[in-house]
Order: C-alpha cells, then structure tokens, then sequence
C-alpha cells in the first residue's frame, strides 16, 4: 500500500496528489505498526514533498516528517551511525 500510494505522490492531478499524501499522512499519523522498513523511503519521500505548491500537501507532508520522527527516532539514529544514508542530498537540493 505504502508503495503504490508514493507512486502517486507524483501525479500531475493535484487531487490525486493530495488524496495519496493525505492517506500516507494519516497513516503515519495515526498507525501502531511498525514503519521501521519504510522510515527511509517515507522521509525521503516526504521531503520532496515540501516543494510542493500545494499548501495541503504541504501541511500534511510536515505532520508525516512530524510522526515519523516522534515514533521512529531509534530507527533514523541507526541509519545515521551505521552510515546507511536514507537522503540522496543530489536529489534534495538539485531536483528542486
């Protein structure tokens, strides 16, 4: 689901952006599973997210980073200290 929702994320329609972001955003918001295998990917994807000109996508794409961090700091400090980048800074700042 996660996967099929982020292929969304991309789309020119911005109701369908908007409809995946704000499923994915709930759903980091308000899940008690464990993301720890998307954590990566769903930070990544929601940060590119922030160049978003939709003010909702925006909105909603802050509450995800929000939750995700809130519930999974363990998760991204080990990616951090076993060196596993989960941001391509390439991506981040020359993609925009």
């Amino acid at each position: 689901m996660i996967d099929e929702l982020m292929e969304l994320k991309t789309s020119d329609d911005y109701t369908i952006r908007r409809a995946s972001i704000t499923l994915l955003s709930l759903f980091c918001v308000r899940t008690k599973a464990d993301l720890s295998q998307f954590v990566a990917q769903l930070l990544r994807n929601f940060i590119l997210l922030l160049n978003d000109p939709d003010p909702i996508v925006l909105k909603l794409s802050s509450d995800a980073i929000g939750a995700i961090v809130k519930v999974h700091l363990v998760c991204i400090c080990q990616l951090i200290i076993n060196h596993q980048p989960f941001l391509d800074y390439n991506v981040i700042f020359y993609d925009l």
